[in-house]
């Protein structure tokens, strides 16, 4: 089997997925340094 796509093809095609992962990357980083924001919805429904 010969493969005819080009490897910018290939490139192009995976970048909405390196995005995805980068902001989930940082979302993690900032649960991790700022645990609070995590927790900031269920403490303002239980005192609302």
């Amino acid at each position: 089997m010969h493969w005819t796509g080009k490897l910018s093809e290939v490139v192009y095609g995976t970048i909405p997925f390196h995005l995805i992962m980068f902001v989930l990357l940082v979302l993690l980083v900032l649960l991790v340094f700022w645990p609070e924001i995590a927790l900031w919805l269920p403490q303002h429904m239980k005192s609302g």
